[in-house]
Formats: C-alpha cells, structure tokens, sequence
C-alpha cells in the first residue's frame, strides 16, 4: 500500500534533504513525499526550493493548497510535494497541512516523520501486516531509538504520580519505576503488538480517515503534548493506538527543536498543562500540581542530575 510520508521542515533544509533521500533509499521511491516548509527564513526556504525544483518536485504555496478543490485528479503529478507554509505553525498545524494534503491526494495512510528520523531497514509493509490485524488501530509506531541507543517511548497514560509525586519524591521511587519500566519493556520485547497510550512523535503511520473523522491534531498546541492529545481523541472514539518492537528507526532527538533554546521548556509546560486543562478535565488544583512537577522537573531535578553524571562520567576516566 502506498502511503505520504510528511516531513516538517524549518530552518533545518540540509536535514530534511537527507531524510528524504533517506526515505528514498530504504523504502523506495513509490511512496509519496510531502515536505511542510514552516516558513523557514530565506536562505534555508530556499535551499528546499532548489532541492524540489531540480527533483521535479511540485512546489505548492499554503493558499494554492487551501483554494483547490481538484488536487485527487491529479495524485500521478502531485506524488512529491513542497508545501511552502505562510507561517511557522509549529508540529500540529504544520503536520495537518501535510496530512490534509495528502488526504485530498488520496491517500488513505501517512507517516508523520520528523526529519532528524533515520530509516535503516524497510519497515511499512511490516507495520501494515499488523494493522491489517486490527481494523481499529488508527495508529501504529515502531521502535524509536535515541543517539544514546536508548528507546524513546512508547508511552503509558500520565497522571498526577508522573507529573508530580514521581519527581518530587525521585529518590524514593526510583528503584520502583526502574523495576515498572523493565516490566514495561520485557512486555514490549516478547508481543508482536502492544497497545500503549501513546507513541513518539517522530514517526507515526496513521489512518487519515480516522484523523479526519477525530479532528487531526489540535492546532492549539505549537510543540509539545500532541501525541497525548491526539491518543486521548483516539481512545474517546473507539480506535487504537499500537507499537511495535519488531522494527525500529533511529532518532536524533530534538535536533529539530534545539533551535527554541530555553523557550523550549516553557513551550513544553503550556502544552502539558493544556492537555491535561482540555482533554483530562484538570481542575485547579491538580493543574497546579502538574505546573509544580513540571517546574520542579525541568529546572531543580533533570539539570542536577545532569551534573551527577558529568561527575561520575570524570571519576570513571580518572580511573
């Protein structure tokens, strides 16, 4: 089955080329391309424009994309796309321009695929096999894999006791949740398929009727919290989210964000907290809660930890 892989670029083109050709070589050229520029500046949109236009890529502007009402008749013409955005809309906005696209092309399934994403081996007809299994998975993710060689994900629904209890009482309940996560990850080794409450977001192949038929994803957010948001859509209207240990794809984590800097944290709390306003119905009280946890997180915790690596990371070179 063909899909679109759509691919989100901004200010980051030289990446975004390779993940294309990356696409290309692993998976064949059979499979459609549409590349979201976010409003990149001017050198970068233009480097992506060049690249297209010597590919005999279709070059698209937003507001071609949002008049036509004929762009099915033409899905042989429109199989590799440059969708130039008008503004930078983030993940959300940004990723439904290209998957309404790709839907009005006809195309019934698409990968949603950061591009600092590396495919090493073929893997679609593999996650197709599964979703053939079970009509209601409107979403299916393999194994994400970090630089660090760590697996990033899937999952399970989060609460108080992740935003919260977990980080303020860390020392206490760490040799639980490492227990918890090895549970986690042994069930996740020995199925062919699981069903998690979430995937990472770097590489999804979804079921665009049911995107449609849910909303796509919430243009509220800008980064941050669109999985969570969208796996809680999904559940409330009967479809599954499913992963897959069986194949992987490596994944330069936040090499496409990193540009944000320290804004970024913040960009990440007002998302978490709207998720958790807007489709979990947190009150104040456990709204704050969350805020208290993720503060706590992002600026006390996680940067102390850091140094306690760093510090034994240089006694273990020392000896």
């Amino acid at each position: 089955m063909k899909v679109a892989f759509v691919v989100l670029n901004w200010n980051k083109s030289d990446m975004s080329i390779d993940c294309v050709e990356n696409v290309r070589k692993v998976e064949g050229d059979e499979h459609g391309i549409i590349v979201v520029d976010n409003n990149s500046d001017p050198i970068e949109r233009g480097k992506i424009v060049t690249y297209a236009a010597e590919n005999g890529w279709r070059i698209l502007n937003e507001d071609e994309v949002v008049r036509s009402n004929n762009l099915s008749n033409q899905s042989t013409e429109f199989r590799n796309i440059l969708l130039l955005a008008n503004k930078n809309y983030g993940y959300a906005r940004g990723n439904n321009l290209g998957l309404k696209l790709a839907r009005s092309l006809g195309y019934k399934w698409a990968v949603v695929m950061n591009n600092d994403v590396i495919l090493e081996k073929p893997l679609l007809k593999i996650l197709f096999d599964l979703v053939h299994k079970d009509d209601k998975i409107a979403v299916i993710g393999p194994k994400v894999i970090g630089p660090d060689g760590k697996r990033q994900g899937p999952y399970q629904k989060p609460g108080i006791y992740d935003y919260f209890l977990y980080p303020v009482l860390y020392p206490i309940l760490y040799p639980y949740e490492k227990i918890r996560a090895r549970m986690f990850i042994r069930k996740l080794q020995n199925s062919e398929i699981t069903y998690p409450y979430r995937l990472t977001g770097c590489f999804m192949l979804m079921n665009l009727d049911v995107l449609n038929k849910v909303g796509w994803f919430d243009e509220n957010t800008f980064l941050y919290a669109e999985e969570m948001i969208l796996s809680e859509k999904l559940y409330k209207a009967g479809y599954k989210v499913a992963y897959t240990d069986k194949v992987h794809v490596k994944h330069l984590h936040e090499a496409s964000t990193s540009a944000l800097g320290k804004k970024r944290k913040l960009i990440q709390l007002e998302s978490d907290l709207y998720y958790f306003r807007e489709y979990r119905g947190y009150g104040k009280i456990r709204l704050s809660l969350v805020r208290i946890g993720i503060i706590y997180r992002e600026f006390f915790l996680w940067p102390i930890l850091c140094k306690i690596k760093r510090w034994f990371k240089c006694v273990k070179e020392l000896f």
